[in-house]
């Protein structure tokens, strides 16, 4: 004759059996999405990479621009 421990209700039952399945489907979401995630972010580091290269060579092209000797050629407000 099989029974149901009395010590194991169905509310219990059913409350384990959903945490178990939360944490099965954040395990498996968790897995899916992390791949595509570390490749966003692999895209903005090499963007913003560029980008500061870019202002570094902008900024030393201000610099070398703004020498003594051509300042003479920008108007003084």
């Amino acid at each position: 004759e099989l029974t149901v421990p009395s010590h194991c209700s169905l509310p219990q039952l059913s409350r384990y059996s959903a945490l178990f399945l939360g944490v099965a489907y954040g395990a498996t979401s968790y897995s899916y999405l992390k791949p595509r995630a570390e490749e966003e972010w692999r895209i903005a580091a090499e963007e913003k990479k560029k980008q500061d290269e870019l202002n570094r060579i902008a900024r030393e092209l201000m610099l070398d621009h703004l020498t003594p000797g051509n300042l003479k050629s920008f108007p003084v407000a």
